[in-house]
């Protein structure tokens, strides 16, 4: 593992400031209000205790400051009772105060004269709006999960969240778990899905996966060990970097008694209904794809060690979700590990028709958790999870027909380790810390049976070229077993080089991570000020080989003509392909991220003004690194592996974020709140720009070169150590198609005005206005409008290229595009295609600020309106409306003029595509039972198709006569022995082409039917001696509404193809029991 001193040295000198390495964040609430007498005067010098079984300690006190004023922070979620004395006043009590995460309840006193032995004691509803703080948030009950019918997925809280979208990798939707627990990502109000964070008990639990923020993550949520989720989804305050969507879990910490849990939950294919209908078949999806089985299982226990002192919380789940896939089956042709003398497996695809292919999505977390009250004022919490995860037999989904060409994408072992440490040192001042630390493996794997194969071959000790000469028949064997499988009546070519699961037998990325936060809090009743420094130190770590030995970097793709009976070559020889790679690689790049922050929260009278400032400075760097020897791994001129010198700064970047809150208790009771937002926030980076410029990462690791099988053996006679064309000159082996192969090869640089500098990174600004009304007790509604502002976007020059080097044509609309808002024939003018001396100068690309070219935005607007009720008995009802719009502008050329095209540079989405409307609820019954549900109703896919110009049907005109394009790609023609004919298409760098001869069919109003799914439980519930049974019955998508959930942007000469599908009707049974 690689790491920077200086980044350890300045993190060692943060924790002797502190005296503690970090905080907590976020995962505490408060209690505040005034106190007065019975004339309404202020009293000063009332103490003020709260107390709860949620506290270690037992009980939180202080006293009001001149003004009458209290706050109590750091208060652990749970029900409190809050007390209020003073000599001369009888005793006043507020008893059943419902507290939640990051709230602040309004509990106000009023004292009489009397004696301090006589008590006023007043039961009420918990109040519910929060006349202080401004963030806009949701906070997710452990009861309010547990009897909703949901996923428990991170992504599956979207459906709870009203505003909120939520993507899962590969475009699926989930229905009752099927989807399994991978890659989700969330967003709301315009903001970027990669913003934002997710955190585990306030620290965040981000990887340098992609940005850094948002989804990038591959620690999944443990929900057995949480009490309570916060979604913060607008106007964070200064202890915030990042300003997408804020998500994080709230531990269990365990009580004075013992407590039990334990869930169980699941279905199968068996009971789900089939809901893709012939339309729907007809654009491509499938009728077969359905659930093979999903699971939920989990068990907890907590409780004392020592009594008031030591506490222990430890939770175990094991989840997760297989789904057939109609692509392919299992393959049952013998492999060489398992039947050395087996000949010609590889050489077919022998399905076993009762075995469909499918994907294993697990994941399994064993954690504990320890709460040690280690003194009167000093409270510290350790804990430990250790997870294994699996995307297992990827690929299947995208049309892999053998599931011996499946990928495992392991998570495993991940471990998170936290400290936290709590210090109220007087009933002022409070001191916070914590320390995390995520120690990550992800593991790209071949299939489990293919690994087999592959080490089985390796331990002959040879190389390709020995193997393959030593015993011909196993040929086809070695090319299936150890790369990849083919499907017949496919023209039998291999998929492309991102399904060739197996050469991917040694690919592994770390990323370690450590997080680290301290606070200052002094709290009076007026103010709250606070002051705190976070800090986060990642590491991105790829290696990567195609077998488990050197000696066999090499893919065979066959291809023949007839796909009747899948026979190789035929008798009239083979036109084939030889891919070469240059592996192992290895790549590494850091990043160091800190924040200073000060913050304080200021009430006067029924005002309060939450005011912030925040410092953030991110470096990322790459260390100075050698390639690992491989046969045509990089290499130095002189022979010596590739290597490389330290590159610091890429970025070095420093950013000062304002923020600026007010909310107005309107009524003076703390049932009517007024608030208004504003603030800047800077979006996650991590280690991004690094790995672009990373001459490792820049290797090209691979390349084809035609083998023409003359004498029809199936073996590539050639040498594969000669690059050159060898094919009249005695070998079979034509030259290879990438002049580049082995060296490093950025696509990309950065200008570096970009990379350094104050206010360079990119940001967003956020603004809201909302008013909040409880209506009745624990009953309120919020409407608010919200504003995200995008600024410092970046842009890709090519430097070599200018306007001048693009032509203009247009062509006639092709058929089919009347559905998306055309007349087919009708001329579409204005397009542009590099010509021949443009493409001939090829690609030196600086990505730059687009505010040198022009004016660049993305603005959202929108508005929210949001129910909450909880009450006494049982019922429950949240939910919302939300609605807004996108505005994007580009109008100015960078390199193509296309890029300023009216239609193309300013364009908004329509209100109705980011439309929502999300309700849920529960219901108590007679006879212990119980009805609960959750109704979504979301925006469906848009149309957006790509088309490339340039065919005979365009009719293209070049200055309004027929022309035709610069070839974009290179045809060549080979005619092998036997007279067979073949074409290989050798495509120039997608940099070029892509935006020239292409373009969007995209209309304002094309979009799928909405998405419209309700799901239900029925509970049953069983109390008997403090325990608790609740056995359920979920109905998921109840109308088995069959809504597209992703599409195809391939133009297909009408409607795009349908590639995903929500799941159909799911019966699903669980059950759980509490003691």
């Amino acid at each position: 593992m690689i790491r920077s001193f200086v980044a350890r040295a300045h993190l060692a000198v943060l924790v002797g400031m502190l005296l503690l390495p970090a905080t907590v964040l976020a995962q505490t609430g408060a209690i505040a209000g005034s106190v007065a007498d019975e004339t309404g005067g202020v009293l000063p010098g009332v103490t003020v205790e709260a107390a709860s079984p949620a506290l270690i300690e037992g009980v939180r006190s202080t006293v009001t400051d001149g003004a009458g004023l209290y706050t109590i922070e750091a208060l652990r979620p749970g029900t409190y009772t809050v007390t209020f004395t003073l000599p001369g006043f009888n005793t006043f009590v507020r008893e059943g105060i419902e507290l939640v995460s990051d709230f602040t309840a309004n509990v106000d006193g009023t004292m009489s004269v009397g004696s301090i032995e006589e008590t006023v004691t007043v039961s009420g509803a918990s109040p519910v709006i929060d006349v202080q703080n401004v963030v806009s948030q949701q906070n997710l009950s452990r009861e309010q999960i547990d009897t909703l019918p949901t996923s428990k997925t991170y992504f599956g809280l979207a459906a709870l969240t009203p505003g909120m979208t939520a993507r899962i990798a590969g475009g699926g939707h989930d229905v009752g778990g099927t989807s399994g627990d991978i890659w989700g990502y969330v967003s709301i109000h315009g903001a970027s899905e990669y913003d934002g964070i997710v955190m585990w008990d306030g620290m965040s639990i981000n990887n340098n996966i992609g940005t850094g923020g948002g989804g990038s993550k591959e620690f999944f949520l443990n929900q057995v060990a949480i009490e309570e989720m916060v979604i913060s989804t607008s106007d964070m305050n200064a202890e915030f970097a990042f300003g997408g969507v804020a998500t994080n879990a709230i531990p269990k910490e365990g009580a004075n008694t013992f407590s039990y849990y334990v869930n169980v939950g699941g279905t199968n294919g068996d009971l789900q209904n089939a809901n893709v209908g012939d339309e729907l078949q007809g654009r491509g999806a499938s009728p077969l794809a359905k659930n093979r089985k999903v699971w939920d299982y989990g068990a907890g226990v907590g409780g004392p060690l020592v009594r008031d002192r030591i506490w222990f919380y430890t939770a175990h789940r094991w989840w997760g979700a297989q789904n057939f896939q109609p692509s392919g089956n299992v393959n049952i042709a013998p492999g060489y590990a398992n039947n050395p003398s087996a000949i010609g497996y590889g050489a077919r695809y022998i399905a076993d028709e009762g075995d469909p292919a499918w994907t294993d999505f697990y994941n399994r977390d064993n954690s504990i958790r320890f709460t040690i009250q280690a003194s009167e004022r000093h409270k510290l919490t350790l804990s430990q999870a250790f997870q294994d995860n699996c995307a297992c037999h990827y690929w299947p989904q995208w049309g892999i027909t053998d599931m011996a060409a499946s990928q495992d994408y392991t998570y495993a072992p991940i471990n998170l380790s936290q400290v936290s440490w709590t210090f109220p040192a007087s009933n002022r001042l409070l001191f916070e810390a914590g320390f995390s630390r995520l120690l990550n493996n992800s593991a790209p794997l071949s299939n489990e049976r293919v690994r087999e194969d592959a080490h089985a071959l390796e331990a002959t000790g040879m190389t390709f070229e020995q193997f393959m000469a030593a015993d011909p028949a196993f040929a086809l064997q070695y090319v299936d077993v150890a790369h990849m499988s083919y499907a017949p009546l496919l023209n039998w070519r291999s998929h492309g080089i991102r399904t060739c699961a197996p050469c991917l037998l040694g690919t592994g990325h770390d990323f370690p991570t450590e997080v680290f936060r301290g606070s200052m809090s002094y709290v009076t009743g007026s103010h709250n000020f606070k002051v705190g420094v976070d800090g986060r130190w990642a590491a991105e770590e790829h290696a990567e080989a195609r077998l488990a030995s050197n000696a066999w970097p090499i893919r065979l793709d066959f291809f023949t003509r007839d796909t009747g009976t899948g026979a190789l070559g035929g008798g009239q020889g083979g036109i084939f392909l030889v891919n070469q790679f240059a592996t192992p690689r290895a790549s590494f790049q850091n990043s160091f991220e800190l924040g200073f922050y000060a913050q304080d929260q200021w009430t006067i009278d029924r005002l309060t003004v939450n005011m912030g400032v925040r410092y953030d400075h991110l470096n990322a760097h790459v260390p100075a690194q050698t390639a690992p020897a491989g046969r045509w791994g990089a290499r130095n001129p002189d022979g010596t592996p590739f290597s490389t010198d330290r590159i610091d700064n890429v970025p070095n970047y420093h950013d000062i974020t304002p923020r600026l809150g007010v909310a107005y208790d309107l009524s003076g009771d703390g049932r009517t709140a007024l608030k208004a937002t504003w603030g800047k926030y800077v979006t996650p980076i991590g280690t991004s720009i690094a790995q672009v410029v990373n001459p490792m990462e820049a290797i090209q690791i691979s390349t084809g070169r035609v083998w023409l099988d003359f004498n029809e053996n199936l073996i590539p006679d050639c040498d594969l150590d000669n690059f050159g064309n060898q094919i009249g000159l005695g070998g079979e082996c034509g030259g290879i198609f990438n002049p580049q192969f082995g060296t490093p090869a950025i696509i990309n640089t950065y200008d570096p005005n970009l990379l350094e500098g104050w206010g360079k990174r990119q940001h967003n600004w956020q603004n809201s206005v909302s008013i909040q009304q409880e209506l009745t007790d624990n009953w309120s509604v919020e409407v608010g409008w919200f504003r995200t502002q995008y600024g410092n976007f970046h842009v890709v020059d090519n430097l070599n290229i200018g306007p001048e080097d693009f032509l203009e044509f247009s062509i006639a609309a092709p058929a089919g595009s009347g559905d998306f808002g055309l007349t087919p024939g009708q001329r579409i003018e204005g397009l542009y295609s590099i010509t021949a001396d443009g493409l001939a100068k090829g690609a030196n690309n600086v990505v730059k600020l687009a505010s040198e070219f022009g004016d660049m935005s993305q603005v959202y607007n929108g508005i929210d309106v949001n129910i909450d009720g909880r009450f006494d008995n049982g019922l429950t009802l949240g939910g919302g409306f939300s609605t807004g719009s996108t505005s994007f502008n580009e109008c100015f050329v960078v390199d193509s003029p296309l890029r300023a095209r009216d239609g193309f540079c300013d364009v908004s989405e329509p209100w109705s595509a980011q439309t929502q409307f999300k309700v849920n609820g529960a219901v108590p019954l007679p006879y212990d039972t119980q009805f609960s549900f959750v109704f979504q109703s979301l925006a469906g896919q848009p149309w957006e198709s790509y088309y490339r110009a340039g065919g005979a049907a365009d009719q293209l005109l070049i200055n309004g006569q027929p022309g035709a394009l610069p070839a974009a790609t290179e045809t060549i023609t080979l005619t092998p022995s036997g007279g067979g004919v073949g074409t290989i298409i050798a495509s120039t760098p997608s940099s070029i082409t892509r935006g020239s001869s292409a373009f969007y069919f995209v209309g304002s109003d094309l979009y799928e039917p909405r998405l419209n799914q309700l799901d239900v439980r029925f509970t049953k519930i069983i109390n008997a001696g403090g325990a608790r049974l609740r056995a359920w019955v979920d109905l998921f998508n109840i109308f088995n509404e069959n809504s597209a959930t992703a599409l195809s942007d391939a133009f297909v000469g009408g409607p795009p193809r349908v590639t995903a599908v929500m799941g159909g009707r799911l019966l699903k049974f669980g059950a759980q029991f509490d003691f």
